[in-house]
């Protein structure tokens, strides 16, 4: 192990929401000098023994009861990145983002590869895989559609084009056990200016056409206005017929057949229609478009109509000075970036097996896992959250099975999984923090006794506040050390945050690990920093400070998003971050060594360099602290696979898909680099997008200064 730092910023186990990591910042410490490791035997004990487990929320379930369950219908990881799913014959095929299409077996436990398609088609980030039809009269013909992103023919692709998006036939000969390779026939082929907003999802209608969503082209904020532009294919959605015409006829009755844009629309003004479905029963079309910063969208779609983008986002003016919404179609539903970040669109529920949500609509968010339902039959219908209690998901795809029932890809897990009837309903939350055990009951505003206290090295930004952490955690277990360094809670584990600004009290912060292993987010806020917190609800809120500044309380769907299970969900807890000297009640001591020397936590693999990161206001050369800001502040969304950037401080910046992709990062040019503009900015598009208000501007010059530095890409 390392030896510590002689002193060390504070920071925190965050508890904030999707896009992006969480924030906050801490205070700094005095310095101290390096004690030798407690393993020597020559640094007193941190603790006298092992602290007494306190009666801090040993597992109390949330607020609401889940009105559904999710009954897991295949291994885990049986799919790797599932991104569509589609029934056909009474078989399940799921389209695997990185090119496989894959047939579940009957039993659920093993899936067959169909086609795989990874050698011609581009994949990672928005890009892959993206969709599948069978044609109606699959039974005689053998044809199924992909749909799917691949390399334009010309290299380097033509100026303003980064490669291309296909709608592909291909045959089978044994009953869809496989697709023959060879047969591939191209139907419909759009050049892609940027790599995201793919959009990518293919059905077969009622009437027998094929309908596909494409979004606007990517590039943020639709920078070509493609969403209003009619003569574009980008940022619609399409209605071909692949029967009438060689490679597909123009439905007649499509708004733009006879002129006056391009006759494959059927409706426009998306942004990227990511999933869309039609209810069996009625024909309606239901499509889910993401937003860009500020609100995600539900519509039902009707033939030739304007959804808004990019005049609209959801029901609100993207821009206030050019908003003119004459003409443009409100979508059914929308919401905020405090209930989630890039909206999944589902599928109306006809099935048996959940009565309450018969003739409901069922859609949920990637980023949150949240899931609603909401009358199909109404015009302006109040959403009703369905997953409240259950373990978190990231819902990539919602299909209609076999029996009827509404089944989901988990885009994590690599799982399909079910929705149930509920189980027994849950007891709720203490309505008040001392109440839950975490605090001295007579003291609210000190951490309970047995908890125990831990830093980390490099704070994460939230508007200047500061923090002090604890841990409880259930007699005998320990905190777990995983590959690379990450830390793991046992089951019925608690991490508190006590969060201070203008030096007093605003917000308790609570991570709890359930005994099934779930994890749940929820806060308590002070309104003056004096007595007893109160609970915070779902959505969040925002305390107003002396100064007149306000203090944002993240929700609990913002929390879910950016403590997600592929950062490990509590973030702070790395041994990167845990390396440092700590002074306790009996002197200063290595914290790792003391933890691990009273049985808190398990002992570190001697044989094992664990990184450890640099202080960003030590110091350090420029890189590694710039390095440290992102991975505290941006690495728990943006931490690679599948094509995406990374900027996890291990990975080298050669491997980290950031310098001088898409001007994420250009050597020698601060002012030109996305990295740093979206630390800076304040509204859409700022980063860390949830539970701040204003810029950290010392970690910005930080990066700055590196990339400043930068004279070319590794």
């Amino acid at each position: 192990m390392q030896k510590p730092t002689v002193s060390a910023s504070l920071a925190l186990l965050t508890l904030l929401g999707v896009g992006v990591v969480a924030a906050c910042s801490e205070t700094v410490p005095s310095a101290t000098s390096a004690p030798p490791d407690a393993t020597d035997g020559g640094a007193p004990p941190a603790f006298p023994a092992r602290p007494v487990r306190p009666q801090c929320a040993p597992y109390v379930a949330p607020i609401l009861a889940a009105r559904v369950s999710f009954e897991r219908l295949t291994p885990d990881k049986l799919f790797e990145n599932p991104v569509d799913i589609v029934v056909n014959a009474g078989r399940t095929y799921v389209a695997e983002q990185l090119g496989k299409l894959r047939r579940l077996a009957p039993d659920g436990q093993s899936a067959t590869t169909v086609i795989d398609l990874s050698a011609q088609a581009v994949t990672g980030g928005e890009a892959g895989l993206l969709g599948l039809a069978f044609h109606p009269a699959f039974s005689q013909n053998g044809f199924v559609y992909l749909s799917y992103t691949a390399p334009h023919p010309q290299q380097p692709p033509p100026a303003g084009v980064v490669f291309q998006s296909v709608i592909a036939r291909f045959h089978s000969s044994d009953g869809g056990a496989t697709l023959e390779p060879a047969s591939e026939k191209r139907i419909l082929v759009l050049d892609q200016p940027f790599s995201n907003h793919n959009g990518g999802k293919i059905v077969f209608g009622a009437d027998g056409m094929l309908y596909a969503g494409f979004g606007d082209g990517g590039g943020g904020g639709d920078p070509a206005g493609n969403g209003q532009n009619k003569a574009t294919l980008l940022g619609a959605m399409l209605r071909l017929d692949v029967d009438g015409g060689d490679p597909y006829a123009i439905p007649p009755t499509n708004p733009f057949a006879g002129g006056g844009g391009a006759p494959e629309i059927y409706a426009y003004g998306f942004r990227n229609p990511w999933r869309f479905s039609f209810d069996a029963a009625t024909g309606d079309l239901w499509v889910g478009d993401v937003g860009q910063g500020a609100r995600e969208e539900i519509d039902k779609v009707v033939l030739g109509g304007n959804y808004g983008w990019n005049v609209r986002e959801g029901k609100t003016c993207y821009n206030a000075a050019t908003c003119d919404a004459t003409g443009l179609i409100d979508p059914i539903v929308d919401y905020g970036r405090n209930q989630g970040g890039s909206v999944t669109g589902g599928v109306v529920y006809r099935g048996t097996r959940v009565p309450e949500l018969t003739g409901k609509y069922v859609y949920g968010d990637f980023s949150t896992g949240a899931m609603w339902s909401i009358p199909a039959n109404e015009a302006v219908p109040a959403p009703v959250r369905l997953d409240d209690g259950l373990p978190r998901t990231n819902p990539s795809v919602f299909a209609i099975a076999a029996d009827g029932e509404v089944i989901f890809a988990d885009y994590a897990s690599g799982t399909l999984q079910r929705l149930g009837p509920p189980q027994d309903p849950a007891s709720s939350l203490p309505a008040s923090l001392s109440a839950t055990g975490c605090v001295e009951a007579s003291d609210p505003l000190k951490a309970g006794a047995g908890l125990v206290p831990y830093d980390v090295r490099v704070p994460q930004w939230a508007d200047g506040a500061t923090a002090q952490r604890y841990l409880s955690l259930p007699d005998g277990s320990k905190v777990g050390i995983l590959a690379g360094g990450r830390l793991v809670l046992p089951p019925r584990s608690v991490a508190l945050r006590l969060v201070s600004r203008e030096r007093r009290l605003v917000e308790a912060q609570i991570i709890e690990r359930g005994e099934d292993r779930s994890w749940r987010f929820y806060a308590y806020a002070w309104n003056d920093g004096t007595g007893d917190a109160t609970l915070v609800p779902s959505a969040g809120a925002r305390v107003r400070l002396p100064s007149g500044a306000e203090h944002v309380i993240a929700s609990r769907e913002q929390c879910a998003a950016c403590h997600n299970e592929g950062a490990g969900v509590t973030l702070g807890l790395e041994v990167a971050q845990l390396d440092r000297q700590v002074d306790y009640p009996s002197g200063p001591a290595d914290q790792l060594a003391a933890l691990a020397a009273v049985g808190i936590l398990a002992q570190l693999d001697p044989a094992v360099a664990y990184p450890r990161l640099p202080l960003t206001d030590g110091v350090d050369l420029t890189e590694p602290r710039a390095r440290a800001y992102l991975h505290v502040n941006c690495a728990s969304c943006h931490r690679g696979g599948e094509g995406k950037f990374d900027l996890r401080y291990t990975t080298p910046l050669r491997d980290a898909a950031v310098c001088d992709v898409g001007a994420r990062i250009v050597p020698g040019n601060p002012n030109g680099s996305l990295v740093l503009s979206t630390l800076r900015a304040t509204g859409d598009g700022r980063m860390p997008p949830f539970a701040t208000l204003v810029p950290d501007a010392a970690g910005a010059r930080v990066v700055e200064d590196w990339i400043r530095l930068l004279s070319a890409c590794p």
